[in-house]
């Protein structure tokens, strides 16, 4: 996972169209670029190269779409839309008993440690196989 929000890199939203990244992509460039900025720290213009490669690719950006949700997730931060709001009685038990999980519509699962299910009032959950979240509320 990257430690780095490209979005932020190019100052745009995460719901942002491929060309309106591309087109900040392209003023940052001319005005972060060492020959036109006049000088040797090329820095910058380096990070607006490495997040326009990650945002340009469809895969790259929902894996880094991906690990922003999950990294949020475990800092009980929410950014986007909830899609359910589910009780952890409503959850399923894996088959070892260790796993909370429910099934997402893109055919994967949230999961939940059974270990981290009861030291929470409510936690969002992001989908193993999309971006979908659900908010579990504990009711135990």
């Amino acid at each position: 996972m990257s430690d780095r929000d490209h979005y932020r890199v190019l100052n745009v939203s995460r719901d942002a169209s491929v060309q309106e990244i591309k087109q900040q992509y392209l003023n940052l460039s001319r005005q972060y670029h060492p020959d036109a900025s006049g000088t040797n720290d090329s820095k910058e213009f380096i990070e607006i190269q490495e997040a326009w490669e990650i945002l340009r690719n469809e895969d790259s950006r929902l894996a880094l779409d991906k690990d922003l949700d999950n990294l949020e997730s475990k800092n009980y931060k929410t950014r986007g839309e909830i899609s359910e709001v589910v009780k952890i009685s409503e959850m399923d038990f894996n088959e070892d008993g260790d796993v909370l999980s429910r099934p997402c519509r893109c055919g994967s699962t949230y999961d939940l440690s059974t270990s981290d299910a009861y030291d929470f009032n409510e936690v969002i959950v992001v989908c193993s196989g999309c971006s979908l979240k659900i908010k579990i509320e504990n009711d135990l």
